[in-house]
Formats: structure tokens, C-alpha cells, sequence
């Protein structure tokens, strides 16, 4: 019995030692994970993405040992895939770059924290990927940067008397969002918010379309117009405003919202209405939400001036959407 259980002890012995001897060469052996490839913008937009630059408000100087500075960005209705903080900057020529360093966050929680190379007092760039998880999905987005800027180890009090600690960060610095619209125009409200979208200002592809100059329609459009600006996010006098008797200018848009008394309704617009739309317009004024070949368009319409007007000002305020 005592000989059976010593052989069964020497096989578990040489079981386990295999199997350690197995995973170690496995570990051994195992090729290293390859880092994630950059990614590439230009690319994206030849494919047809989306790239929203947003440019700092402002230039910050900063002078002393330690300094700080910061700007925003918005963002849409969007799936974002990647975004990067492209710094421009300047460095004071006395600067020693070994011990100078620079820290990012975003929305509070710190990305990158590094040296930063000594440009001459000659602008520079530097490129700091920003995770696309930390980026604010239809929100502001906060960009805080520290700095630590010396000459050497040396007595920092005489540095600060002699002021040539100093760095600048200009306003050509910008952020790179590459994303995919998620807005679906399938109400009212939804296409009235696409109209001044982040997206649809920079990419030109909403309008406000006036056909005829009757009193009614233009009360509505510059009303509308008026409410429409203040409502944007950002580019708040991008959303053009076209005088047009031409249906065929609705397919240069993606959204538009288009005014026009009933009977100025174009011809292919009116054929999308139904009678109950129909009925309104022609009694008063209504709102129809239609979809020509590939363009939303919020039609706004009447044959009484007075209620058509009254329309427009309801187009002033995203509450009533």
C-alpha cells in the first residue's frame, strides 16, 4: 500500500513540474503585444468622417515658475472615435528643458505629463492624444494645463526677479474630434436642435430657406433666425439664410428649415403634405416635418400672415420644440 501511494506522490511530482516547465516556455515564447496604431485623421475625413477643429479662445503668457492656463471644447450629439489637443507654443531661450515640464487634464482627470522641448522663443507644436472615453458627449469639455518652467536647479528666488521664466501658448492650438453623427431627425425637436448642431454649422449643411417676401414669411423667418442663433453652441452666424423661389436649392442642405406663405408652397413640398397639414396651413399656419430625397425639412407655412408669424416666434425659443 505505502509503495502504491509513494508512486501515485512521484507521477503528481513530475505532472506539476511539467506543467510549470510548459508555462514558463509558453511565457517565454509569447510575442509582445504591438502598441495601438495612431489614429489616422486624414484618412477618416478622405473616407468621409467627420472632423470637428475647435481653435483655443485665447493666447495665454505665462511668466514664472509655475503657471496655468486653460480653454474648452464642445462637442454634438456624436460617437466619438478620437480626439487630439494640438499645442502651439513658445519657449523662453534660458529655459532648461530637463527639468521644464508640462501636465494636460481633461475634464479633471490628468492625460499626459512630460518635459517639454525648448523652442528658442520660436513657436512650436505638440501633439497629446486625448482619450476618446474622457471626451463629454453634447457638453463642454474642460482642458486644464500646468506648467513648470526653469533655468536650472539654482536659487529660484533669483529666477523670479530676473522674469525669464516664460512660456506661451497661443490660440492656434486647437482640438481634433473625429466622430459620427447619432441625431436622428425624426421630430420636430430633433431636426430644429440639427439646424444649429456643431456638425451642421461647420459643415455647412443646414439653412434657413425664405421663399417669397410677403410680411407674414418674413416676420417668421427673422424671428426664427433670431432664436435659431441664440440656441447654437458654437459658429452662431454660420446658419445661412437663403431667399429662394428654387426647390432644387433644398438638396445642397441636409436640414432646412423652410418658410414660405401657403401659396408659395413648392409644388414637390406640397405633394409630401397630408390633408390634416393641409388643412392647418390653409385655415392658419402649421409646422410639417417632410423628408425630400435626402434633406429634412421642417416646412413652416400659412395663409394667415398674423398666425404665420406667430410661428416664427415660436421658433424662437427651443422650449416650445
Amino acid at each position: 500500500m505505502r509503495w502504491k501511494v509513494k508512486q501515485l506522490f512521484k507521477k503528481c511530482v513530475i505532472l506539476c513540474v511539467a506543467l510549470l516547465l510548459t508555462g514558463a516556455a509558453g511565457v517565454a515564447t509569447a510575442a509582445p503585444e504591438e502598441p495601438e496604431a495612431a489614429f489616422d485623421y486624414a484618412n477618416w475625413v478622405e473616407n468621409g468622417g467627420n472632423v470637428s477643429t475647435q481653435h483655443f479662445s485665447y493666447d495665454y503668457f505665462i511668466k514664472g515658475m509655475l503657471g496655468t492656463c486653460g480653454d474648452s471644447f464642445h462637442t454634438g450629439k456624436w460617437e466619438i472615435h478620437a480626439a487630439r489637443l494640438t499645442l502651439v507654443y513658445a519657449t523662453s531661450q534660458l529655459l532648461d528643458m530637463q527639468i521644464s515640464e508640462i501636465s494636460v487634464s481633461l475634464n479633471g482627470q490628468p492625460l499626459h505629463a512630460g518635459s517639454i522641448a525648448g523652442t528658442n522663443g520660436e513657436k512650436a507644436t505638440l501633439l497629446i492624444d486625448l482619450p476618446a472615453d474622457v471626451v463629454n458627449v453634447d457638453a463642454a469639455n474642460t482642458l486644464s494645463i500646468d506648467l513648470y518652467v526653469r533655468q536650472s536647479n539654482d536659487d529660484a528666488c533669483e529666477e523670479l526677479i530676473a522674469g525669464a521664466d516664460w512660456i506661451n501658448i497661443f490660440k492656434e492650438s486647437y482640438v481634433d474630434i473625429a466622430y459620427t453623427p447619432t441625431l436622428v431627425c425624426d421630430t420636430v425637436a430633433t431636426l430644429y436642435e440639427q439646424l444649429t448642431a456643431i456638425d451642421a454649422l461647420e459643415n455647412g449643411t443646414s439653412a434657413i430657406l425664405l421663399n417669397g417676401s410677403d410680411e407674414g414669411a418674413l416676420t417668421a423667418a427673422a424671428r426664427a433666425a433670431a432664436g435659431l442663433a441664440g440656441n447654437a453652441a458654437l459658429h452662431y452666424t454660420a446658419l445661412p439664410f437663403v431667399a429662394t423661389e428654387a426647390v432644387g436649392d433644398l438638396a445642397r442642405y441636409q436640414t432646412v428649415l423652410y418658410i414660405c406663405a401657403y401659396d408659395n408652397i413648392p409644388q414637390p413640398l406640397a405633394a409630401l403634405m397630408d390633408g390634416d397639414m393641409r388643412s392647418a396651413a390653409k385655415n392658419g399656419a402649421a409646422a410639417a416635418l417632410l423628408r425630400y430625397g435626402e434633406t429634412d425639412v421642417l416646412l413652416v407655412t400659412g395663409s394667415d400672415p398674423t398666425a404665420l408669424a406667430n410661428a416664427g416666434a415660436m421658433l424662437q425659443n427651443a422650449f416650445y420644440m
